[in-house]
Order: C-alpha cells, then sequence, then structure tokens
C-alpha cells in the first residue's frame, strides 16, 4: 500500500510540474532582449481580429467570427499557425481592433476575449512567442488619437481596457507579450511632422500602459511590453520625439516601429516617389541606413527593436522581392532588431485558404536571413 502512495504522490508531483510552469508566479521572466534575441522572426496574423466595420455589425449578430473573416481571412485555427511555425517563423504578432467590442464605460465584450484567447493559445501551444496590441483603435478610423483634445477620458478608456486584457492573461507565462498601441496619430491624421503635443501625449500613453499593466501584478509585473512611436513611425523627428517610460521592472521594454522601406519598391499605391519593381543595390543601402538609424537610437535608451510590420507587394516580381526580403531581415538582425512580415492581402505570402506558401523563395529569404 505504502508503496502505491508513493508511486501516486510521484505521479501527482510530475504532473503539477508540468503543469504549472505556464501559469506560476514569476520566478524571473526571461529579459527584453533576449526574447526578442530568441523570436528571431515574426509574422502579423493582419486584417483578422483587426478588422472592424458598420456593416459588420448591421448584417450579423456581432458574433467574434464574424468580425474575423469579415476582411477576406479565413477562421485562424490552430493548423494555420502550426504551418507558420513550419514556415520557420518564431514569433506572431496578433492584432486586436476593440473598438466594436467594448461598451460606452469601456467594458470589453467577454466573447470577444474569449476568442482572442484561444488564438493567443494557439500561438503558445506552438511554442513560438505571442505579441497582442490594441489595433484600428487608434489609426485613421480610431478613437485614440495623439492629441490633448479629451485626453483624460480616451486615455480613463484605454487603462481600463488595458486592465481587461493584463489582469485576463496575467497568469501567462514570459513567450506572451502585450502591445500597448498601434500606429497613433493625431486629430490631423498627420503621419510625419506633427505638432509636439502629439509626441508628448503619445510618451503619456506610453507611460499609463506601463503603469497600467505592472500595477494589475502576477506575471505582468515583469512581462515584457512593447511601446511603439508616433504612427510608429522610424524618421528623425519621431525618433526626437519618443520618450521611453519609466518602469517597475528593470530590462523588459521593447520598442517598435514599423517599415516598409523603400516605398517605392514595397508598394504598388505610393504617388510621391517613382515607384520601381527592380532591386538594386541603391534600395539595399537605403534600407541599411534605415536599419542603422533605428538601431542607433534606442541603443540610447539600452532597449531593444522590433519592427512590427514590414511587407512588399506582389508587382509579380518574386525573386526581387525575395532579394528585397533577404536585405532587410539581414540589416535587421545585423542591428540586432527583429522583423514581422505583414501577410496579408496583396503583401501575402501564405495561402490561409488552401494552406500552402504562394510564394517559397520569398518564406525561404527571410528564414534564412534571420539565422
Amino acid at each position: 500500500m505504502k508503496k502505491i502512495l508513493a508511486i501516486i504522490c510521484a505521479v501527482a508531483i510530475a504532473l503539477s510540474a508540468a503543469i504549472i510552469p505556464a501559469f506560476a508566479e514569476n520566478e524571473g521572466f526571461e529579459k527584453a532582449a533576449d526574447a526578442v534575441k530568441n523570436m528571431r522572426v515574426g509574422w502579423n496574423l493582419g486584417n483578422t481580429l483587426d478588422s472592424f466595420g458598420a456593416w459588420i455589425k448591421q448584417s450579423t449578430q456581432s458574433r467574434p467570427v464574424d468580425y474575423e473573416t469579415a476582411w477576406n481571412n479565413p477562421v485562424t485555427t490552430n493548423e494555420i499557425i502550426a504551418m507558420v511555425k513550419d514556415a520557420g517563423f518564431g514569433a506572431v504578432r496578433v492584432p486586436v481592433t476593440y473598438s466594436q467590442h467594448v461598451d460606452a464605460e469601456g467594458n470589453i465584450e467577454t466573447a470577444w476575449l474569449d476568442r482572442e484567447e484561444e488564438i493567443v493559445n494557439y500561438v503558445l501551444n506552438n511554442g513560438m512567442y505571442c505579441i497582442i496590441n490594441m489595433h484600428h483603435d487608434t489609426g485613421t478610423d480610431g478613437w485614440l488619437h495623439a492629441t490633448k483634445t479629451g485626453y483624460d477620458e480616451t486615455a480613463a478608456k484605454f487603462a481600463k481596457m488595458w486592465k481587461q486584457i493584463a489582469e485576463r492573461f496575467s497568469g501567462y507565462g514570459d513567450k506572451l507579450l502585450f502591445e500597448g498601441f498601434n500606429e497613433i496619430l493625431d486629430e490631423n491624421n498627420e503621419w510625419n511632422t506633427p505638432k509636439q503635443d502629439a509626441y508628448d501625449i503619445v510618451n503619456s500613453l506610453n507611460q499609463l500602459f506601463v503603469d497600467t499593466v505592472r500595477a494589475t501584478g502576477g506575471n505582468n509585473a515583469e512581462r515584457n511590453i512593447v511601446v511603439t512611436t508616433y504612427a510608429a513611425a522610424h524618421n528623425s523627428a519621431v525618433l526626437r520625439g519618443f520618450v521611453l517610460p519609466t518602469d517597475t521592472a528593470d530590462g523588459h521594454l521593447i520598442a517598435e516601429v514599423h517599415s516598409y522601406s523603400p516605398w517605392n519598391f514595397t508598394s504598388t499605391t505610393a504617388t510621391w516617389t517613382k515607384m520601381t519593381d527592380k532591386w538594386t543595390q541603391q534600395l539595399a543601402a537605403e534600407i541599411a541606413q534605415t536599419y542603422k538609424s533605428i538601431s542607433t537610437r534606442f541603443s540610447t535608451d539600452n532597449v531593444p527593436v522590433i519592427v512590427g510590420e514590414f511587407g512588399s507587394e506582389d508587382k509579380s516580381n518574386t525573386a526581387d522581392r525575395a532579394q528585397w526580403a533577404k536585405c532587410v531581415v539581414a540589416q535587421a538582425a545585423k542591428n540586432g532588431v527583429v522583423c514581422f512580415y505583414w501577410d496579408t492581402g496583396t503583401f501575402r505570402l501564405l495561402d490561409r485558404d488552401n494552406m500552402v506558401l504562394l510564394y517559397p523563395e520569398i518564406v525561404t529569404a527571410i528564414i534564412e536571413a534571420a539565422k
């Protein structure tokens, strides 16, 4: 009998050891610099949980699945996320828009958070890092702006929403990261050179985000969290205007910008530049300078950097796009920066509907460069 009891106790202890780590009180989370290094290269689950539109609510009963599929992507499955992992990506950024899933008091719908958590679990269960954010709540159609007008009201709502999100995920381990907001703009939707007030509000919101998450305690006390520049831009004025928040946790902040450089190569719609579909050494030199300047700026804050979005639209130039992708990821890696590909619409590399790689040459270039 004693032998049987001993065996039962041993099994119970083993099971506890297997289950507890993901949800235990943190015993020293992985530092931000190590997390960024270990991500290698990332992928965006774009145009999915970030979709929005009044027409969606009018034409449906507002189920999460109706928003998830509204912008021409299928319901996300564990198999899709496994395909991303098998392709070689080490992290998934999950953009989330809450604007149509929150009431006037800032209470987020439980069903929306439930679906978000399901997708987070797909990523984590596949052994990848996961970043969740507040996406089109900012930007040209958002309610959260980098402006003093109405700041108190919107800041309070912003903090209340992040408190709910942070509490929902407070028990999760250190492969889950929070990103405060996406491409925040001022009231004029200025992308490049806003007034100083806009930078001040961005810095205040980033500080509020950090303070709100830390105050929820548990694993959030040292969770790695991501703070973003104005418009997620990286021009010299924006980088000068950015102030890294103070933090009660040491070494657990990550800075984020976005880069679709050079626009004349990556875009099919840019009207301010002469378009090209050819890869050149001139473009390579521009990319090298871009990533050097990004790295140099944030090294002054001793904070690691991710490029939360990069990508190129298809111009029937697959070989050139592969060279561009290789150059971007290699230059980023050289400067200690990790990039997340924006994979949807005309930028897409993976066909989620049919579970195939549309441009394996480009995916291979990205993964090999990240190594």
